[in-house]
């Protein structure tokens, strides 16, 4: 009966285009199309490379993947991350698409792939683009902005009670091959240009002055990764696909380390290679593909789909996952960096009640250990006592010491926790005996994360730590998909005794 239904709608939606395509003589008076959040959430649906023909069978299926989505996951808006319609008659194929997408009457926005622009002589990329602002009532991006490569835009998100700039979507354009001949032999595909850099930093700033000097938190949307998205590849914390070589540009033109010095952007999210749909991060910002939109790559695997993107009012946070014809993929939490369903075991609360808070530690010296556990094993006892955290230190020696710090740490909400622990030199943690976090050797400041999922009360906690030469550095954070990264405080460690 589902299907039937999906079936049915398909069919009065492809009427409703043919109504669309056959009566519209120019784009209707505009309506309001001002973004915000709703019940305190925004959602977005990623389409990325559709590649949609003239008259192919794909049609059915990518209407019926558009109208499973409007219908079932009510995104805030659409965005359509490049290589839409591809192949035959490129005119057609935008007024078939454009009439599926105008019936939903949710915004939507579009990004050019390379491909865009090939699929009809005569009609460019910058042709589509102005034909779509001309025709697309619910189109909200694609306005001309001269002597800058491509089409860019940034989109703001409004609070839903007022007017305010709760966040930022970015749409840029990352062109699709390098114009002079030179460059082409050298890279396959063009990049982000400079001068959009500096478009995308001065729109940066106006957000973040009219946000009382905070930068508001971003997306970033486009069609080619860039080189960053290779480096995370073999992150145990990135997860999806990865079924083909990512295919950046050869030059890094730096937009994603501006990005990173804006301090505003969460996440990067793009199409170009059909078979990878993984997500992870790096330096604090999400890199992720959305799902093929078409069957060009269509696989058991991996279905064709779309990637949803939820936003929090307040929050620098999101959730995103995967959705297909078939239904709903796990969830990915940033900044957590959790995956639905990663822990599945539950570490249970200790029946002990401390009521004395603080943490105790002991202390050792050996001039030669290079790792936590020769330390404590062969290290000479220098003392022990309490102090209030681990990072909360009385007189320490300079260098050559250890730490073993033992207390009971509160948990006030059931939920998988991150922990992350950030040393110089070497340091482990433990919960209820458990290794969560390894971040052992003699090296300067490294942080390593582990996830664990624990119940409410009381659990035993473990931290080793020691230094080897020159400085010492010893933190500790955790966060939950409800709570913000933060330094695990005084006030939830307790003395075991």
């Amino acid at each position: 009966m589902k299907k039937l239904n999906h079936l049915l709608a398909w069919l009065i939606m492809l009427c409703c285009a043919a109504a669309f395509c056959a009566c519209s003589k120019e784009k209707a008076p505009e309506e309001s199309l001002d973004l915000r959040f709703h019940n305190g959430k925004f959602r977005i649906a990623q389409l990325t490379d559709i590649h949609w023909g003239d008259e192919t069978s794909d049609t059915v299926l990518n209407s019926m993947l558009i109208e499973t989505v409007a219908n079932e996951q009510k995104p805030d808006l659409f965005v359509l991350t490049g290589d839409i319609v591809t192949s035959g008659d490129a005119r057609k194929g935008w007024q078939r698409l454009l009439g599926i997408l105008e019936t939903t009457r949710i915004p939507y926005a579009v990004c050019m792939g390379n491909h865009d622009g090939e699929a009809q002589p005569g009609f460019p990329a910058d042709s589509v683009l102005a034909w779509l602002r001309r025709w697309g009532k619910h189109c909200i991006n694609l306005h001309p902005m001269p002597n800058i490569h491509g089409f860019n835009s940034a989109i703001p998100v409004l609070g839903e009670s007022d007017d305010s700039v709760r966040n930022v979507i970015y749409c840029i354009d990352s062109n699709s091959y390098p114009a002079d001949s030179a460059l082409l032999r050298y890279s396959d595909y063009d990049w982000i240009h400079p001068d959009q850099i500096e478009w995308y930093v001065e729109e940066s700033r106006k957000f973040a002055t009219a946000n009382g000097g905070k930068p508001v938190a971003s997306l970033a949307y486009f069609h080619i990764c860039v080189p960053e998205y290779a480096e995370i590849i073999k992150d145990p914390f990135t997860y999806g696909i990865h079924g083909e070589t990512c295919c950046p540009p050869s030059v890094n033109s730096g937009f994603f380390a501006r990005a990173f010095m804006q301090k505003d952007i969460m996440g990067m999210f793009v199409g170009h290679d059909h078979s990878n749909d993984f997500v992870g991060q790096r330096s604090g910002i999400c890199l992720a593909y959305g799902r093929q939109s078409g069957v060009m790559a269509n696989s058991p695997r991996a279905p064709m789909g779309t990637r949803i993107v939820e936003l929090t009012e307040g929050r620098r946070a999101f959730r995103t996952w995967i959705v297909t014809l078939q239904g709903e993929e796990p969830a990915y939490h940033y900044p957590m960096g959790y995956l639905d369903g990663q822990c599945r075991e539950v570490l249970p609360a200790t029946p002990f009640e401390p009521r004395k808070k603080g943490v105790a530690y002991t202390m050792y010296s050996d001039p030669d250990a290079k790792d936590v556990q020769t330390m404590l094993e062969r290290g000479v006892t220098l003392g022990h006592g309490t102090w209030s955290n681990i990072d909360r230190w009385a007189k320490v020696p300079e260098d050559h010491f250890g730490l073993a710090f033992q207390a009971m740490l509160r948990i006030d909400e059931a939920a998988p926790y991150r922990f992350t622990l950030i040393s110089d030199d070497g340091s482990k943690l433990y919960i209820d005996d458990q290794l969560i976090v390894d971040n052992d050797g003699s090296h300067s400041v490294c942080e390593r994360s582990g996830f664990v999922r624990l119940a409410k009360g009381f659990h035993r906690m473990r931290l080793e730590y020691f230094e080897d030469t020159m400085g010492s550095t010893l933190s500790l954070k955790y966060c939950t998909p409800n709570m913000d990264e933060r330094r695990v405080p005084d006030d939830v460690l307790f003395l075991p005794d």
